[in-house]
Order: C-alpha cells, then structure tokens, then sequence
C-alpha cells in the first residue's frame, strides 16, 4: 500500500493545476495471489499466499478509513505473483467483496508473464472485464519478459506471448479506458550481458510502445551477503548505462528523489500482516518483526498506527545513518530515511550506499517519465 501526494501526478504529467488535485492517494499492494508455475529468472517471489476473505475485509476496512479521511483511492496492486497463473484466481474473483474492493479504487494494476495458455488467459480476462466494466476502472498490466528469448527472437516463445498480448490490447475498447502496459523483468547479474538497458528500451518501444523497468526481486530474499552484492550491481550498472541522454529511455521511479519518499506511506498486506515498504527502485514487500505494523485488540489496522510506526522508523533510521560514513554526511539523507533505505541497510547489515545518487533528478517533464 501506498499512500502519495497527488502533486506527484501534476508533477510528472502536468494535466493539472495543484489546487484542484486531491491532497493524498492511496495505493495498496495486496498480496492475494497463490501459486505461480513459470519460475522467471530472478525472481524471489514467495507463490504459496494462502488468501482468506478476512484479508479482504481488513483491506476494504483499511481503504475505507482512508477514504474517510478524505484520501482518493488510487491504485489497487494484486500480487505476489501472475494473475492469470494463480491456482486461487477464481475464488478470489468470486467473492462479493472483492467487487465492493475494487469499485474503491480507480485502477487495477498486476503483473502476467503472458505465458498462460490462451483459452484458459481468455477467460479469466473476460471475467475480471466483467466485473470491472461497469465501474470503468484504469487497468495496468506489467508484463514479464524473458530477455533472453525476446533477444534471440524465440518465435515459439514469442508467438504464444504476442497473441496472448493481443487479449490485453483489446480490452480499452471494452473498458473504454486506456490500457497502460510496461514490460519488467527480474534484475538478475547476467542480464544485460547481451544488451544495455537503453537498447532493450527501444527495441520494446519499437516492438511495443512501451517501456521496460527492473524489478528488484532480489530484495525480497533472505540472504543479506547476495543482496548487498546484488544492491552493488545494479547501482553500478545503472551509473555506467545510464546517463543525461538515455534516462528518458529508462523508466525508473527511483531517479525522481520526490517519488516514495516523504509523500508515500509504502505498505505491504500479506498472510494477514501490515508491514511498510522499502522503497528500493520500486516498493519492496518485506515481512521482517522491525517493519511490521500490530493490529489493534479488535484485530484492525488502523491509520493512526500506520503513521505511528513510520514515525519510529524515521528515528531509528537517522539514528543508525550516523554510524555510517557515507550516510551521514549525505545530502540525499532525509530522502533514504523516507524511503526507509537506511532501514534495509540496516537489516542485511550494509555500510555503503544502496541506490546511484548521481542519477537522482529533481524534476521530469511526460516526455521524460
């Protein structure tokens, strides 16, 4: 879950003045999906998530105190893993309130690697459009690609994914809404092995009109001595491919230092659990005792305890930033404690900087995001 500024939105897109955009969005990552067969390369997603409608009665509960408080329902994630491959997809579907979730927020946004069989994908999404149509919900799809048989021009991989595309591209003339599509992929070392990041951008553009971003999986892993190495690599890869002339090329939510700092309460709901979000490239859903956030005695989680725990994060952070050097003295401090960087740091036992400083902007034009 995510909580923003909607000056962010005028910020990037300039659509329209401030005075006339609501203070506060809400975005929640929900962790309602279970099971998931297609093993991406770098992916350290956890696929047994067993769902109960309690977890949706705290969400809807959640939402609607949000939205009490004069907070606009933005962005409904639906996670951990592909929608379209999730063994619980129809229960989850089916339940009535899941349709009162929905119709709260103003887009849907998941992720599908697109390699479900055709008919079985066809159906589900005929079913999720039916239930969102008569509310006229925006639809986000993140799409994973396998660089690898994409690079190679795999046609038996790529035949399957271009007509599966097909059924999501056909889906604003049904919705009559635009149909946002990026494509990800798990940051893993080899990965740009064979072509840099701004390469991969515009042959995805030219092949799809869109763009590609990494998703830092790896940050969900247990193993502190691989993702600090992975932090490393990624970091660097970044300062060496990316400059002033192809970050437009890159979509990265990272660089812009207002985005998930001090305007987003990050949060992550899963297995009946409230935990902030790191911010590390993108929202990162970690369930570790430090980040959680306690139910009151009546089992509900409250906005007050929302902002309570984010409090004493931003203290324990600014007080650990000052046993490493790097942090601080650092410019960009206020902004990794936000983000709660420092508090990833510091639980997988990191000194050095997580994040390239040097690509940080503090201002994009459309054209450029």
């Amino acid at each position: 879950m995510g909580v923003q500024f909607d000056a962010y939105r005028k910020h990037v897109s300039g659509t329209k003045p401030l005075q006339f955009t609501p203070t506060l969005e809400l975005d929640i990552i929900f962790d309602a999906l279970d099971g998931c067969e297609m093993d991406c390369p770098g992916c350290f997603v956890n696929t047994k998530n067993k769902f109960t409608t309690h977890d949706l009665e705290n969400i809807h509960r959640l939402t609607q105190e949000f939205k009490d408080q004069g907070i606009e329902a933005n962005e409904l994630f639906l996670g951990p893993t592909d929608i379209f491959d999730a063994v619980n997809f129809d229960q989850l579907v089916d339940e009535p309130l899941f349709d009162k979730l929905i119709e709260q927020y103003a887009a849907l946004t998941f992720t599908s690697t697109m390699l479900t069989p055709y008919e079985e994908l066809k159906r589900r999404v005929d079913k999720l459009m039916g239930m969102m149509a008569p509310y006229g919900k925006r639809f986000e799809l993140f799409v994973v690609i396998d660089i690898d048989k994409y690079i190679d021009n795999d046609r038996t991989y790529l035949d399957h994914f271009d007509r599966n595309l097909e059924i999501i591209k056909n889906i604003d003339v049904r919705l009559k809404k635009q149909v946002n599509i990026f494509f990800i992929a798990n940051f893993y070392p080899e990965m740009f092995d064979r072509v840099s990041i701004d390469e991969l951008n515009m042959m995805i553009k030219r092949d799809y009109g869109s763009k590609f971003k990494i998703n830092p999986s790896f940050a969900r892993a247990t193993n502190s001595k691989m993702i600090e190495k992975q932090c490393k690599m990624i970091s660097d890869l970044l300062q060496n491919q990316v400059n002033d002339n192809t970050i437009r090329n890159v979509f990265l939510n990272m660089v812009d230092i207002y985005f998930g700092g001090d305007t987003f309460h990050a949060l992550t709901y899963t297995k009946g659990k409230l935990y902030v979000a790191p911010f590390l490239y993108e929202f990162v859903p970690l369930t570790t005792n430090e980040l959680e956030i306690k139910p009151q005695k009546d089992g509900r989680f409250y906005m007050s305890d929302v902002f309570r725990k984010k409090e004493e994060l931003a203290i324990e952070q600014y007080q650990h930033a000052m046993t490493l050097p790097h942090c601080s003295s650092c410019n960009f401090l206020p902004n990794c404690v936000a983000r709660n960087h420092i508090q990833f740091m510091k639980q997988h036992k990191i000194a050095n900087c997580v994040v390239p400083k040097p690509l940080y902007r503090t201002s994009f034009k459309a054209s450029e995001y």
